[in-house]
């Protein structure tokens, strides 16, 4: 079985479009869920036992980069895949994920440090694994979306 959908044409590749295959996503996306799941059970561990050595609780802190590296590996081999315009449209929107999740951070840095506090997040220590994983996966849909509408 290939983990990674192997898309031949565009509409293989597109959402809503004649072939695609909400299979295909989710092996596509499935690290990222995995990502999530981790994050979400790191972050429960970490707030029930505070009294865990420092190493023990970094590990645990960054458990969830593995599946998140993985994820990068499946989305790269799918990358490599298409055809040069959806190859275009995908780098885009990771470009577009990339420098706006770098920007989102130092904004959220930046306000932290001025002590800011937004409806109850404490901003102090700046964006967290998941939240830039979120961050990242919003922006990198409203790539897709914003890629698409230019080459339009």
């Amino acid at each position: 079985m290939n983990p990674i959908p192997s898309p031949s044409t565009r509409e293989s590749a597109e959402r809503c479009a004649g072939e695609y295959s909400l299979r295909q996503d989710l092996q596509l996306n499935g690290w990222l869920a995995v990502s999530a799941v981790v994050y979400l059970v790191t972050l429960f561990l970490g707030r029930r036992h505070p009294e865990w050595s420092l190493g023990a609780r970094a590990s645990l802190a960054l458990l969830p980069l593995v599946p998140g590296i993985l994820y990068v590996r499946g989305y790269l081999g799918f990358v490599a895949k298409l055809d040069e315009l959806q190859r275009r449209l995908q780098l885009e929107a990771w470009l577009i994920a990339a420098i706006g999740t770098a920007l989102a951070g130092a904004a959220v840095s930046t306000l932290g440090t001025l002590g800011v506090r937004l409806d109850g997040l404490d901003l102090q220590h700046g964006l967290g694994i998941g939240q830039t994983f979120f961050v990242g996966y919003f922006l990198g849909s409203a790539g897709i979306v914003i890629a698409r509408w230019r080459i339009k």
